[in-house]
């Protein structure tokens, strides 16, 4: 792998702990409100969160590989994309501060394009590699293309304003820290080879963490929680100045 420049530093540093200033999607200063009445909804619960400037909703755009996809060698590879999408559309649908978008059966050349979107968080659900995903190719023929770690940091720092987390369901790979990190300052998922229910239950724990205001590491050690009986460990890597117990993407 090509050496890679040292990630930039992220932002003014508060007590040992940083803030993004005025993007509310990961003030790392901000504690979170105190749980709301029991029952309530997980935007009831978050209710008396506040924010610099109150800069408005956090994006989610959640791509996916089709349902099977056929490797170089002509073998088929089963995901279900779907059973993923409802798990974060479920966990996340009572929240007024989320806004979730769908990239169902994507090429590299339409996730380049659905990051004109803005996302603050992009979920990659797809069969992976050590070089990267396994997406739709473009030419349309339904065979998959590897879309490069390298290829997809570049399509993160072709936009004004790359996601803050990056989510790799059944594709993570620690290769892909390199060239990410550059971009984006948190990488979290889970690597492929395990079973299909594996991944649902990832994104399920995960963003039902999020959803009640669980900052990213204690949303992560949920998620291992949930998988530990598939034999899964999801991982994560950021930047040395981001404190995944101090992360709050509400």
């Amino acid at each position: 792998m090509s050496a890679h420049p040292t990630p930039p530093p992220v932002g003014p540093v508060f007590g040992g702990v940083v803030s993004f200033g005025e993007i509310r999607q990961l003030t790392m200063n901000q504690p979170p409100a105190a749980p709301g009445p029991a029952g309530g909804t997980p935007a009831a619960q978050g209710a008396g969160r506040t924010a610099p400037n109150d800069p408005g909703p956090v994006r989610f755009l959640i791509a996916t590989s089709a349902s099977i996809v056929r490797d170089r060698d002509g073998a088929d590879v089963w995901r279900d994309p779907a059973w993923e999408l409802r798990a974060v559309r479920d966990r996340l649908r009572h929240c007024e501060w989320a806004i979730v978008d769908e990239a169902p059966a994507v090429s590299a050349g339409q996730l380049q394009a659905a990051l004109n979107r803005r996302p603050h968080v992009l979920h990659i659900a797809a069969a992976g590699t050590a070089l990267g995903p396994l997406l739709q190719a473009d030419d349309g023929t339904g065979t998959t293309a590897v879309l490069t770690w390298d290829r997809l940091a570049e399509y993160l720092r072709g936009t004004d304003d790359p996601p803050r987390v990056v989510v790799l369901s059944g594709c993570w790979n620690r290769t892909a820290t390199g060239p990410l990190l550059v971009e984006v300052p948190v990488v979290v998922g889970v690597a492929p080879g395990h079973p299909l229910p594996c991944y649902p239950k990832f994104a399920d724990a995960f963003y039902d963490a999020i959803a009640h205001a669980q900052p990213l590491g204690p949303a992560l050690a949920q998620a291992r929680t949930a998988l530990r009986d598939f034999g899964a460990r999801p991982e994560s890597a950021g930047r040395a100045e981001v404190h995944l117990a101090t992360t709050y993407l509400s």
